[in-house]
């Protein structure tokens, strides 16, 4: 089995670039393609006694209120034990692994934070942060999927929170997990709550230049009724991890089975309707939401592919991948030279190294000079400051085919880390 360092660094068809592997490792070291998070009661029951084998990490001996259980599931037969709409505090997690797996992930990471007295929902929480985002950072390139986002699963007695709150909801979120997002070189997939038209441009502008894409469902009444309640990105998800590490693969096209559901009994009204009142009215923010298309023969398509990165409208979820990728092969590179003199031989070194570590991206086609043409533009040189020299990169570059420019400036100095000056 290879690290998943080296697939979130290796393209695979109809790209091919050859990278030197790197040593099997055992599968609970390896890094996962796809992240569930849930907020769970801190009274609720640890799964992974029931499921030990998928344990990767339990904190619940560490003293602290709040714990966390990492597991890692391959297959579906521990689903039964996950906490879903049956539980005191009903939660989407079974739901949304079941419906990532159906749309093909062949496993599937859940990392539950047990925390008194919260609820699915409160996944901004300050204790939910501080416990989750060590762990979070850990999983290189990773898609991280919210299930509850959305708020109460309408089941039994439900209160209707209102738009503000659950407007509010999405933007705790991009702003307590957005920085942990570009600094693990992850993306978020995140579930549009169910919103008033005049409310979704409040949407966008919470999640607006974040790196997260917003999901949501569309299609027939009887579509909408047995499937409307599920977590979206999560299908969206199981689509990205079913390509096996790819950042490359397509995601806006592609149609998945869809299991499960609600039972829906449909009546003559309901088979002659084409869709909820309003769905065929286009708006401007629209362009920037995903839909999903749930259909009769239960099959759902992902319709488009934008994420919330700057400029909004023109990042693909691939290109926003590959980007990361890019980042990820530049920083690990540098990493090597924090202990190098500041000099000009180590400052022409370290811009060889860098060139040598995106040739196969050059190579293949999918990154270009600044302009568009030849290789890219790397520059090191010499940070001449008597109190803190340094060496300094800069990589300049688009990339392909997507004509997005990618423009880097890290800084190195002595027994630190590489920081990064400035990112596009």
């Amino acid at each position: 089995m290879q690290s998943a360092i080296t697939t979130l660094s290796r393209p695979r068809r109809p790209v091919s670039v050859a990278v030197r592997p790197a040593p099997a490792r055992r599968s609970r070291e390896t890094l996962p393609d796809l992240v569930m998070l849930a907020v769970l009661p801190g009274d609720a029951s640890r799964v992974g006694d029931t499921l030990p084998s998928c344990v990767v990490r339990d904190t619940s001996g560490d003293g602290q209120d709040a714990f966390v259980e990492h597991l890692r599931l391959r297959g579906r037969e521990g689903l039964a034990a996950l906490p879903g709409l049956s539980n005191r505090e009903p939660t989407r997690l079974r739901d949304a692994v079941r419906i990532a797996m159906g749309a093909g992930a062949s496993a599937v990471d859940v990392v539950l934070v047990k925390v008194p007295g919260l609820r699915p929902w409160d996944l901004a929480a300050d204790d939910v942060v501080h416990s989750v985002t060590p762990i979070l950072s850990t999983m290189v390139g990773a898609v991280i999927v919210f299930p509850d986002l959305t708020g109460p699963p309408d089941v039994g007695h439900v209160v209707d929170e209102g738009d503000e709150a659950r407007v509010e909801r999405v933007r705790q979120v991009v702003k307590a997990y957005g920085s942990h997002l570009t600094e693990a070189y992850q993306v978020a997939f995140l579930d549009c709550p169910p919103l008033s038209g005049d409310r979704v441009r409040d949407l966008l502008y919470a999640a607006a230049n974040s790196d997260c894409a917003l999901f949501r469902w569309r299609g027939s009444v009887r579509s909408m009724a047995r499937h409307g309640w599920r977590s979206a990105a999560a299908l969206a998800g199981g689509v990205v991890a079913s390509s096996a590490g790819n950042v490359l693969a397509p995601v806006s096209g592609v149609t998945v089975p869809l299991e499960g559901g609600r039972s829906v009994s449909t009546g003559r009204r309901e088979a002659l309707a084409v869709g909820p009142a309003g769905q065929d009215i286009h708006r401007e923010e629209d362009d920037y939401i995903i839909d999903v298309e749930a259909r009769g023969d239960d099959t759902a398509a992902i319709l488009s592919d934008s994420l919330m990165r700057a400029p909004m409208g023109l990042w693909t979820i691939p290109a926003t991948r590959m980007a990361k990728v890019i980042h990820y092969r530049v920083m690990q590179t540098a990493s090597r030279f924090v202990f190098e003199q500041a000099d000009l031989p180590r400052a022409v070194a370290l811009s060889t190294a860098i060139q040598n570590a995106l040739a196969p991206f050059a190579d293949a086609g999918l990154l270009a000079g600044p302009e568009g043409q030849g290789r890219p533009v790397v520059k090191g040189s010499v940070v001449r400051d008597r109190s803190a020299p340094g060496l300094r990169l800069d990589l300049a570059a688009q990339l392909r085919p997507w004509a997005h420019s990618v423009s880097v400036q890290v800084s190195l100095r002595p027994g630190g880390v590489p920081q990064v000056v400035e990112r596009a």
